[in-house]
C-alpha cells in the first residue's frame, strides 16, 4: 500500500492469492477522507464486480457503487458529483466514456486483469489509458503473467506516468532488449 502511496502510478504483476486486492484497500483506505469526497474508479472484469464490493464491505468502512447495469447512468452520474467508490467493467468504462472524459480528475484508478488491455488496439485499451492520465494515483494489477510477448507488458506500463520511454522502443514487437536489459528497464 505504501508502494502506491509514494509511486503514485504503479503496476502490480503480483501472482494470485500475494494479496494485490488488500494493497489496493489498503492504499484507498489510507488516502479516504472523513468526507469521503475521493473519487476512485476500479475497472475490473464485470466477474468481479462483485468479489470487489464485497472486499470493500468486508474490510473497509467504504461502500462502493457498481456502474454497470440499467440504472447505472443515475448512479454514474450522482457519483460524478459526489465521489466516492465506483466500481466498473471494462466494456461499460468504454460505453461510458465520455461522462468520464469530462472529469479534470480522479483521485486514483484501479485497473484489475490488466491483460485485459494489453492490446493497444482494442476499445477498452484506449478508454483506460485516456483515463488514467488524469488520475493523481494508478494502480494497474493482474495476477496473470503477460505471456505472449514483452509488447504487451509494455503496453499496459505506456498507460501509467512513469518514464518508460526506452522501453517504448520495443513496443513495435519488432525487436526485444535482451532479458538483463529488459529486467533493468522494469525495475525502476
Amino acid at each position: 500500500a505504501k508502494f502506491i502511496l509514494v509511486r503514485r502510478h504503479v503496476f502490480i504483476g503480483d501472482e494470485m492469492g500475494l494479496g494485490k486486492t488488500i494493497q489496493v484497500l489498503g492504499a484507498i483506505s489510507h488516502l479516504w477522507p472523513a468526507s469521503g469526497a475521493l473519487r476512485v474508479l476500479i475497472v475490473v472484469p464485470a466477474s468481479l464486480s462483485e468479489n470487489w464490493r464485497h472486499e470493500f464491505i468486508d474490510k473497509t468502512h467504504i461502500d462502493p457503487i457498481i456502474l454497470m447495469g440499467s440504472d447505472r447512468r443515475a448512479n454514474l452520474i450522482q457519483w460524478l458529483g459526489d465521489g466516492g467508490v465506483a466500481i466498473t467493467s471494462y466494456s461499460t468504462l468504454n460505453n461510458d466514456l465520455d461522462y468520464y472524459s469530462n472529469l479534470d480528475r480522479f483521485d486514483l484508478i484501479v485497473a484489475d486483469e490488466a491483460q485485459y488491455v494489453k492490446n493497444p488496439t482494442v476499445q477498452r485499451s484506449k478508454a483506460l489509458n485516456s483515463l488514467l492520465p488524469k488520475s493523481e494515483h494508478a494502480v494497474v494489477m493482474t495476477g496473470t503473467p503477460v505471456e505472449n510477448h514483452p509488447g504487451e507488458f509494455i503496453h499496459i506500463l505506456n498507460g501509467l506516468s512513469h518514464d518508460v520511454s526506452e522501453l517504448r522502443k520495443y513496443g513495435d514487437g519488432l525487436s526485444w532488449p535482451n532479458m538483463n536489459e529488459f529486467r533493468q528497464m522494469t525495475r525502476t
